[in-house]
């Protein structure tokens, strides 16, 4: 009788936690595909609300965007460089024309990588609205806050 009560018990505390870790693993997928949909709505190239991504022409120190922006290319990345493509493997590509090309590949599978190709005399900047949301992730949690933006020798928004 002990035996078969003992039997009993463990079968009830095994189906419980069969149950749970069900729910468990259901609840995941589901967060997981909520937050795959979310991502795949948004847009890696749109800034945030309320701030326009500078115009061809523009004076690139006179734009909002300007004060979010650290520059990665030419020169060596400074530290909030680094923070701001966190979520971005950068790989640089030397071509034919003496242009070179810089690729930024998102480490999360929901961004989209971005390519630019800098002409001598041109700087690649990189506007992260947000510093704070790629901190210690090794990927980017905010897909809108993350443009490249290449100027001329005078300051001028190439692209």
């Amino acid at each position: 009788m002990l035996k078969n009560s003992l039997i009993v018990v463990l079968f009830v505390v095994a189906a419980f936690a069969g149950y749970k870790w069900y729910m468990y693993r259901a609840a995941y997928r589901q967060l997981m595909a909520q937050a795959a949909t979310q991502s795949s709505q948004k847009t890696p190239t749109a800034p945030l609300k309320g701030l326009t991504m500078p115009k061809t022409g523009e004076n690139f120190s006179s734009t909002p965007a300007y004060s979010h922006a650290y520059q990665i290319f030419p020169g060596q990345l400074t530290s909030q460089a680094q923070q701001a493509i966190n979520g971005f493997d950068m790989k640089t590509s030397d071509l034919a024309d003496g242009s070179t090309k810089i690729t930024l590949t998102s480490k999360d599978q929901t961004d989209q990588s971005q390519s630019y190709t800098v002409k001598s005399g041109q700087k690649l900047y990189f506007v992260e609205m947000v510093l704070r949301d790629d901190a210690n992730t090794g990927h980017d949690i905010n897909l809108h806050d993350d443009y490249g933006v290449i100027v001329d020798g005078n300051g001028m928004v190439v692209r």
